[in-house]
Formats: C-alpha cells, sequence, structure tokens
C-alpha cells in the first residue's frame, strides 16, 4: 500500500493522476516533500477576468490546493484534512504565465494544522500569500 507521500510523488512522476480539479483548472503538481507541496499552473486567457488578469478564483485554488496537499503528507491512512478557514492577500496581479504555488504546513497539530502558500510569477515575483486552518479528521467522519 502506497502511503500519502509517495502518493503525491506518484503526481510528480506521472504515475499516479491528479485530483479532476486539476485536470479541470490544468495545475500540476511538480514536488512533494512532507509538509511541502509545489504546484504549476500555466494560466491562459480562459482564466482572465475583465481585466484581462488571472481571476483571484484560480489563484486561491491553486493556494488551498498546496496547503492542503501539503498535509495530507503528514498523515497516516486513517485521516484527512480539510481547509476550515483561509485567508489570502493578492499582493501584485499576474499576468497570464506560469504561477507556481508553495504550500507548506507550519504547525502540524493532531486536530488542527496551519498552512501557507505563496504564489509566485515564473520570475520569482509575490504574487499572493496564503495562510489557512486544516482541520484534521478521521476517514470515518466523512459525511
Amino acid at each position: 500500500m502506497m502511503d500519502k507521500l509517495q502518493y503525491y510523488h506518484g503526481m510528480v512522476d506521472g504515475s499516479v493522476p491528479h485530483p479532476p480539479i486539476a485536470d479541470l483548472i490544468g495545475f500540476k503538481v511538480i514536488e512533494a516533500e512532507k509538509g511541502k507541496i509545489v504546484i504549476e499552473l500555466v494560466c491562459n486567457e480562459m482564466m482572465a477576468n475583465s481585466i484581462g488578469a488571472v481571476q483571484g478564483g484560480i489563484i486561491v485554488t491553486i493556494a488551498d490546493a498546496a496547503m492542503g496537499m501539503a498535509a495530507m503528507t503528514l498523515m497516516d491512512d486513517k485521516h484527512y484534512s480539510i481547509t476550515a478557514e483561509m485567508k489570502i492577500n493578492f499582493l501584485r496581479q499576474p499576468g497570464m504565465e506560469r504561477l507556481i504555488s508553495t504550500g507548506r504546513i507550519v504547525h502540524p497539530g493532531r486536530r488542527l494544522m496551519m498552512g501557507e502558500a505563496e504564489v509566485r510569477s515564473e520570475n520569482g515575483k509575490l504574487i499572493a500569500k496564503a495562510t489557512s486552518t486544516l482541520m484534521v479528521l478521521e476517514n470515518d467522519t466523512f459525511d
């Protein structure tokens, strides 16, 4: 049986499919470590808002995914996490370029975890900074 970190390594090497949201938006996990996930998204015109920048919800999605997946790398098969709360600061508007979202767990608690994510442009400029509280649940509590 594959542990959760191996699962995300499988996404990196292509042996494990990405979740449906990744296919819908087009992001890929490009790096996976214990407590850290890096996601890449190549933006396109379909992601633009009315001023021609990448719509904020796209940025929120890749930040949330990176933090949530980073939390999952720290869990056993009996547990999973969900985002209980999230805050994001948008610092500049990105163009239609490649974005990199790096999610880390800064506090790996037993019931609550705290994550942070940075979303950067392909040239390294900080686009957004996010934090989240993730609730740790047991598999049998999902309803």
